[in-house]
């Protein structure tokens, strides 16, 4: 079941990339009081990818599956807050809007970035304080932002190992 390649036990300059970044994201949000740096973080493992050109088109459909994910999770919490059914909305409205994000997302070409959506949708549904919906959302898609941005120039600072050579 479990089998062990100690030729694959090392640290590769994509983790080095990806750590540095996620650090950067950690400095960044200390410097300028911004809370938590969770989805800045979780931003920069999704984008880190293996050169700068992969990392700059995934992190464009990794931030509009956010946006997507934030009006669809906005639309949702203010669903909850009109009807007199707060878990109905949170039981088949959630359902609903997974599938209508995926579908969105596939319609797209976003389908490299559902999970990351997804992950963005549920943070922001889950964890919207009422009264402050909007501007929680727009904190959370300007994180991811952020995360994508720090992940694209440590790639664009650090070029794969190959093109290094080539130089």
């Amino acid at each position: 079941m479990f089998t062990f390649n100690t030729e694959k036990l090392k640290i590769g300059r994509r983790n080095l990339k990806t750590s540095l970044a996620a650090g950067i994201c950690i400095l960044l949000f200390k410097l300028f009081q911004r809370g938590s740096p969770m989805l800045a973080c979780l931003a920069t493992v999704f984008a880190t990818r293996a050169d700068r050109n992969s990392s700059f088109h995934f992190g464009i459909r990794r931030v509009v599956a956010t946006l997507l994910a934030g009006i669809l999770a906005l639309s949702l919490v203010y669903a909850k807050q009109i009807t007199p059914w707060p878990f109905l909305i949170d039981l088949f409205g959630v359902m609903i809007a997974i599938v209508i994000f995926i579908v969105l997302c596939n319609f797209f070409d976003l389908s490299a970035a559902i999970v990351g959506g997804m992950a963005a949708f549920f943070v922001i549904y889950f964890n919207t304080p009422s009264h402050e919906s909007f501007l929680y959302a727009s904190q959370r898609l300007i994180d991811t932002l952020i995360g994508t941005l720090v992940a694209v120039g440590v790639n664009m600072v650090f070029p794969p190992k190959n093109l290094v050579k080539e130089k």
